[in-house]
């Protein structure tokens, strides 16, 4: 056997000397000389003496390379030495003095030295099993602080560790019983290692990591800045959140800001920022030492320092205009991580600096190859964020992205399509690739945010990508519950945008909506309600629980929000009460902050869906009067078709539209130049030099004119009268009207072209023979609707000897309404009703007079009675009536033949009496309103469907026609079972345009004010006095006071109310009492004013006192500007003696012509109470109201009238104890009628007036305050469900 060395004996002496202590150090050893460190025997305690040094040094003797070495190893037979497990494992220690001498002498040091020294994690574990037992605080730092450096810089130390997870856990055990004795070093180090080696803060380290917090925050003043930095690092790598920890490291760091290094403060910041404590005063400490010392940051460190504060929410503008300043001036030596967080940064932040920005692009660009899978994405999320345009910068974000797609996340995919579609840059290639890579990873591993990103953003960028979209429904439609609200809102846009068809995500995704929209923002509902309009399927529960949050929201929402959600619900073709008014008053108070394209998109919305609001209409014209030359080729023509659409009467801003439209038609479309001419025809606005230059541009576009828009422009040349050489002067229009298929309407309008160019005998092309027939047999041949009101006419016209026909067709193809012989003339009369007039107004239609004009140009003569003069004309009393008309008409007859027919007696046509008896038929009137229902046979306002067959010109509506009362029907069977007795007898004894009205609930702009107070059957003097009422202008009669109480007091007084009405009677309440009205039971509150001051405190009382006062200012600038007007009015009564005698028999109605028996005359009386009261009724209305334009002259004088509250007191109304109130008028001279709830509280159960000669349905919101005189008829129409709230105020002169 060869002869020992030194070191080899000595290492066999080791051997054997511990080998009954279970400790081996063979392999120790072993290690120690294959890497040159002998000194690792400094681990076993009997060795680690003072002299170690000394033993270390004999051992290094000999062999100075590692190959050598190891073949010492070889020949010394370490194999046999390190396997002492034998008999020679069975020698015992020297003795127990010895150890105890030896391990007196141990020098932890050199422990240590090994520790910081390991070459992987398994030397590092082997010294760990080996001396683990004799670790001090230094000595598990050192392990940690090792084994995170390993981890951290090799994928096969991680690798390894994934495999040997478990071998750590005597070393975590022993470190979490060690921890409460570290120093603050040894915790900062420790903690720093754990979360370099990947330690997180789940099992099982939770409660190594929650020890370690505890121990750190027992020494937290002991902390110097560079260990408190370290710290937090650790403890926010790691997802450690303890809060008093980071409440006592906010406050000491503060108290040490000053010393902290550049390093310190990036990584304390980052800390905080990254579990998202809250540490206000630490933020504003370390802006204040950042700013003056940024310079010594690294790129590195500001840009993480930057991203500290935005992730925190931490405004610092100083900081950050620091920030931008010093990271643009070191821009050069950032990395491109750092320039990716620094862009993020302040896109976050939202603060400004395009100087940063643009320093960004321009070396990112450069070094565009060098970013990584993650910090491309966010370099171009940042941009389009921030709304910076970098066009040069997205391309070659684009360009660069395709290499390293396979190494993008699933959120990276996400941001970068998301950035391309904010950006609004194109870019086909990039989402066609990412499209294809996302259909590889297609599974649930994407999550909720990023599916409903992805599919926003391929719509937002109008990138068709079906199959994506087919195999993300399913996915989406799995996971609908898991959506928060933007995204269920935001998927619904999308799919809805791109026209995917997936009937059962949109079903499913709805379903999950309707029951949380209170989650929903403005923004959220609107894509709801839009995407349902697009996607064509709205279930009704939904779209009405839509409505009701809308309306609930409709405050904040954008101007564009609002303009989509109208248009959505106008798509519907259902609207639920309210809900179009609403958004038009909210509008109506922002629309200077609508731009030009949303307010002809509002305007399409509110006259597609048939809700006229005058105000907001007036708001529109005020727009185009403020900013006409905004208005381009897309809105002009919208905004003319829908003021003439509604027939709203202003000559003024169709004049501003045609100026705005002329220098802009050879840019509107061809449907656009035929609605434009469609308009300004039915308006009977008729510029030749505007007509002219439309036919000019029509004449450009003959080839592409769809017939539609050649039948429209036709028919509004015809009936502006303008001759258009260009437009009709060659063959190209008759080849292109004769060469398309057309419907019966275009046929018509057609004919009536034809018939023009007849009348001005044009020297241009004409239909071919065989067209024109057909067009005059389709024209002749329209079915005709005799009015009430024609019927009345002609049973008068009986009345005085003549025989009318009735829709008679003369050979122009015009029916004619009835046509009489008037001596030797043929007379055509054309009853026109409200529909040949525009509303409100007495300005007929551009087709009516179409109509009237070809009549009398081809030579017939025609007497036209508009339905004004007929309504003066009623009359309680049957003969009065029939004396009435009998004298109009022969009057008109008369004026219009120069002949003097009708037998006259004392000034009066005689009426044989005696006819009452022999033909009764003659003097019974409809208990509808005699409005007349004929459509006229031509004009068109399409807007977008050239075959739509049922638009027509005419806006009237025939009472008597059941058709035309629109009210759900659900509601048709009167089912008044269940209702108090005595509403289900008040509900039989109504007449039928009352029942209608308040107990079926039908729309009450289709219904008549005069045949509703006709149905009300008053006394003579009453009818008088509420037929009077009911002419005047609204803003004369009623006050609509917004907000007049807080919804703090309406929910004060609703409790007050509910309390009371629920039995617990008071001093002040009182239940079921008889209402004055009608008798039955009521559920009120009475009040005083004091007790009412109780409840809504003085501010809100002094507000309602001060109704009467803002009642009486808005009457009076109502009359200012109708003074014009009046007087005209009333010089025109005095000129005109018919006028004059049906005035007369119509206020004194009780002395009969002297040819009228006396027995047919009914005289109207009434007791001396009944006659005190109406003149007490009408006392307020002739001090508010003046009856006269001599009054009205002089209301400028009119001073507020002095009133006091009479009466006061709140209701409950619900469908079980009052579910209407007939129409009625106050006792009191004026009523402040206040809403406690909204109207979408409760089903129907709408507020009604008649006033402005019809009837006005009066949408209300919470606190908004109704004022009128007692003359003004009001009520309440059924309420279906839910409950409705009233404070009613009673004022009356003061003595």
């Amino acid at each position: 056997m060869c002869a020992q060395t030194d070191g080899e004996r000595r290492f066999e002496h080791h051997s054997r000397r511990h080998a009954a202590r279970g400790r081996t150090h063979a392999a120790l050893f072993c290690v120690a000389l294959l890497t040159g460190r002998v000194d690792a025997l400094a681990v076993c305690r009997t060795c680690a003496r003072g002299s170690s040094t000394r033993y270390a040094s004999r051992m290094c003797v000999g062999p100075e390379t590692v190959d050598e070495r190891t073949a010492v190893l070889a020949s010394s037979k370490v194999a046999t030495v390190a396997s002492v497990g034998g008999a020679e494992s069975n020698a015992t220690c020297t003795g127990s003095e010895d150890v105890a001498e030896e391990e007196a002498e141990w020098d932890p040091r050199l422990l240590t030295n090994m520790l910081t020294k390991a070459n992987s994690s398994e030397e590092l574990l082997l010294v760990y099993n080996e001396s683990g037992s004799i670790f001090n605080d230094m000595h598990v730092c050192a392990f940690w602080s090792r084994f995170g450096k390993l981890m951290r810089n090799s994928a096969s130390e991680r690798e390894w560790l994934r495999a040997h997870r478990e071998s750590l856990d005597p070393i975590r055990e022993q470190t979490a019983r060690m921890l409460p004795q570290f120093e603050t070093r040894s915790l900062s180090n420790t903690a720093h290692g754990l979360a370099s080696a990947g330690m997180r803060y789940v099992p099982p380290w939770t409660s190594l990591w929650d020890t370690l917090a505890a121990a750190s925050e027992a020494n937290i003043s002991a902390f110097d800045p560079r260990n408190l930095a370290n710290l937090m690092w650790a403890m926010a790598t790691a997802g450690c959140k303890t809060p008093s920890l980071y409440d006592g490291v906010a406050s000491a760091s503060c108290m040490q800001m000053d010393d902290f290094t550049p390093q310190g403060i990036s990584n304390l910041a980052w800390a905080f920022a990254r579990v998202g404590h809250p540490a206000p005063e630490l933020f504003t400490a370390i802006a204040n030492r950042t700013i003056p010392i940024l310079s010594e940051f690294s790129p590195q460190g500001i840009s993480m320092t930057a991203w500290a504060f935005a992730n925190a929410q931490q405004s610092e503008p100083a900081l950050f205009d620091a920030v931008a300043d010093a990271m643009a001036a070191q821009i050069e030596e950032a990395s491109p991580q750092s320039i990716a967080i620094t862009a993020w940064t302040f896109a976050t932040s939202g603060h400004e600096s395009p100087k940063l920005f643009a320093a960004i692009e321009a070396e990112a660009c450069k070094r565009i190859h060098l970013f990584n899978a993650q910090g491309l994405p966010n370099l171009a999320w940042a941009f389009a964020t921030a709304g910076i345009p970098a066009p040069r910068l997205f391309d070659a974000v684009a360009a660069a992205t395709p290499a390293l797609l396979k190494r993008f996340t699933p959120q990276g995919l996400t941001n970068m399509v998301w950035a391309f579609a904010k950006a609004a840059q194109p870019a086909p290639a990039l989402f066609q690739e990412v499209s294809e890579e996302l259909l590889l990873r297609v599974d649930d591993r994407i999550s909720s945010q990023e599916l409903a990103n992805i599919c926003w953003a391929y719509a937002t960028a109008g990138h068709h990508a079906p199959a994506l979209f087919d195999a993300l429904a399913p996915i989406i439609t799995r996971r609908a519950a898991q959506f928060n609200a933007q995204e269920t809102s935001n998927l619904l846009w999308a799919f809805a945008t791109t026209g995917q068809d997936a009937p059962v995500l949109f079903e499913t995704l709805a379903k999950d909506a309707q029951g949380r929209l209170h989650e929903f923002n403005e923004q959220g509902l609107t894509n709801v309600v839009w995407s349902l309009a697009i996607h064509g399927k709205a279930p009704l529960e939904l779209t009405s629980a839509l409505a009701v949050e809308v309306r609930a929201k409709l405050p904040n929402f954008k101007p564009q929000g609002l303009v989509n959600t109208a248009w959505a619900f106008s798509t519907f073709g259902r609207t639920p009460a309210g809900l179009f008014e609403a958004i038009l008053a909210e509008a109506e108070t922002r629309l200077g902050e609508f731009n030009t394209l949303a307010i002809s998109s509002l305007v399409w919305s509110a006259t597609n869906i048939g809700v006229v609001s005058r105000t907001f209409f007036d708001a529109v014209a005020e727009q185009l009067a403020l900013r006409p030359e905004e208005f381009g080729a897309r809105e002009l023509p919208v905004v003319a078709w829908a003021l003439a659409t509604i027939g709203y009467e202003s000559p003024e801003a169709f004049a501003i539209i045609a100026d705005a439209a002329v220098p802009k038609l050879g840019n509107f479309t061809p449907q656009s130049l035929a609605n434009f001419a469609w308009a300004f025809a039915n308006m009977a606005y008729t510029s030749e030099s505007l007509f002219l230059r439309i036919g000019e541009q029509m004449a450009l576009r003959l080839e592409s004119l769809k017939v539609q828009e050649l039948s429209n422009s036709a028919w509004a040349f015809a009936v502006a009268d303008v001759r258009s050489d260009a437009f009709f002067g060659s063959d190209a229009f008759v080849d292109a009207c004769t060469s398309k298929e057309c419907n019966e309407k275009q046929l018509c309008q057609l004919h009536q072209w034809s018939l023009w160019c007849d009348e001005i005998d044009a020297p241009w092309p004409r239909l071919p023979d065989e067209f024109r027939q057909k067009c005059n047999h389709t024209f002749s041949t329209l079915a005709a609707s005799p009015s009430n009101l024609q019927g009345r006419v002609c049973k008068a016209l009986q009345t005085l000897g003549l025989q009318p026909e009735e829709e008679l067709h003369v050979e122009q193809g015009y029916s004619i309404d009835l046509t009489v012989d008037w001596g030797n003339e043929r007379v055509r009369i054309e009853v026109d009703g409200p529909g040949h007039f525009l509303p409100n107004s007495r300005s007929p239609l551009g087709s009516t007079l179409l109509k009237r004009r070809q009549l009398q140009r081809f030579g017939h003569k025609l007497l036209s009675l508009p339905y004004w003069e007929l309504e003066m004309l009623d009359h309680p009393n049957a003969l009065t009536r029939r004396q009435l008309q009998c004298e109009y008409l022969s009057y008109k007859l008369d004026e219009l033949t120069g002949m003097r027919l009708a037998a006259r007696g004392d000034g009066w046509v005689v009426i044989d009496t005696a006819l009452m008896d022999r033909r009764p038929e003659l003097f019974e009137e409809s208990d509808e309103v005699a409005a007349d229902a004929e459509g006229t046979q031509s004009g068109a306002r399409d807007e977008d469907d050239e075959d739509d067959d049922d638009d027509d010109d005419d806006l009237s509506v025939d009472d008597d026609d059941s058709s035309n009362d629109i009210y759900d029907s659900s509601n048709d069977d009167d089912d008044l079972s269940h209702l108090d007795p005595g509403f289900v007898s008040q509900a039989n004894r109504m007449a039928p345009p009352l029942r209608r009205l308040l107990v079926r609930n039908a729309t009450a702009s289709n219904a008549s004010a005069a045949a509703v107070i006709r149905a009300l059957r008053l006394p003579l003097r009453q009818f008088k006095s509420a037929s009077a009422a009911m002419a005047l202008p609204q803003a004369r009669m009623l006050l609509r006071a917004r907000a007049a109480l807080s919804p703090a007091a309406c929910a004060a007084l609703r409790d007050a109310v509910d309390r009371h009405t629920s039995g617990m009677h008071g001093e002040l309440g009182g239940i079921g009492d008889a209402d004055t009205v009608d008798g039955l039971p009521t559920y009120q509150l009475n009040l005083n004013e004091a007790s009412l001051r109780q409840i809504i405190g003085d501010r809100e009382m002094e507000g309602l006192l001060a109704l009467p006062t803002k009642f009486h200012a808005q009457s009076i600038r109502s009359r200012e500007n109708a003074n014009v007007s009046a007087a005209l009015m009333e010089s025109r009564a005095s000129n005109n003696s018919f006028e004059k005698r049906v005035a007369m028999v119509a206020t004194k109605g009780t002395k009969a012509p002297s040819s009228t028996s006396p027995s047919a005359i009914e005289t109207s009386s009434k007791d001396a109470s009944s006659d005190r009261e109406d003149r007490a009724s009408c006392e307020m209305s002739s001090n508010i109201v003046p009856g006269s334009a001599s009054d009205a002259l002089r209301s400028a004088s009119i001073q507020p009238p002095k009133l006091r509250v009479h009466q006061m007191f709140a209701r409950r109304y619900s469908e079980g104890t009052r579910p209407w109130f007939n129409l009625h008028r106050d006792r009191a001279a004026l009523t402040a009628n206040v809403a406690l709830s909204p109207d979408a509280a409760h089903t129907e159960g709408r507020l009604l007036a008649l006033v402005n000669g019809r009837v006005l349905e009066i949408q209300r919101d919470e606190g908004e305050a109704t004022v009128h005189p007692s003359a003004l008829l009001h009520g309440v129409s059924r309420m279906r469900s839910g409950a409705r709230y009233s404070l009613i105020i009673f004022f009356e002169p003061a003595a």
